[in-house]
């Protein structure tokens, strides 16, 4: 006979389901990854009750233990992610966003494609990764939490308008957290950093 306690807990688990199945990871390899709409993010490094409820989320394993989250939403003026789990004992990773407006799956970097990177400063480049002469505090048309972090957590918001994208657009993208130095660790994990038609597609609903 079924216990109590499983009736109890199917019953839970039932009753949840619309958001278990919101907040659940996407598996690796998903042909397109749908990109809700959500709340106005405050780009403070803190997940706020709220904010990130109807958010997208996939997952970066760095190493045996240390998985990082990402999450991603949009509203009509901007592009949000979280990174979560940044940091793991003495060791920390950077985020960065890779974004191909315009699906053109090439084989090598080319203009109107993306690289953001957030750490100590903030730094972006149109048309190559890696580029960190370009790091500033502050950027113009997007945002990101500048370490060192309150909680492990990066939080980025990028212009729509900066980069070309618009709800039900399809385009290319991938997340990354590097050392900067010798580690990058990619979701999806067939991506490559210097291959943009290795990325995944996503399309904002």
């Amino acid at each position: 006979m079924v216990s109590l306690r499983c009736w109890l807990m199917l019953l839970v688990l039932c009753s949840s389901g619309a958001n278990f199945a919101q907040r659940s990871p996407q598996p690796d390899g998903d042909s397109v990854l749908k990109v809700p709409p959500g709340p106005p993010i405050n780009v403070d490094g803190v997940l706020s009750q709220g904010e990130w409820d109807q958010a997208a989320r996939v997952e970066i394993k760095v190493a045996d233990g240390w998985v990082v989250t990402v999450l991603a939403q949009h509203d009509d003026k901007n592009f949000y992610i979280a990174f979560t789990g940044l940091r793991h004992g003495n060791a920390e990773r950077y985020p960065e966003v890779l974004l191909d407006p315009a699906a053109e799956k090439s084989l090598l970097w080319k203009q109107g494609q993306w690289w953001f990177h957030a750490s100590y400063n903030l730094c972006d480049s149109n048309g190559k990764p890696n580029n960190y002469t370009t790091c500033q505090p502050s950027k113009q048309g997007w945002n990101g939490t500048r370490f060192p972090l309150k909680q492990g957590v990066s939080e980025i918001a990028i212009s729509l308008d900066k980069v070309g994208l618009a709800p039900g657009k399809r385009f290319g993208l991938a997340f990354d957290i590097t050392d900067t130095k010798a580690e990058w660790n990619l979701w999806p994990n067939s991506a490559k950093l210097k291959i943009p038609m290795s990325w995944a597609e996503a399309q904002m609903e």
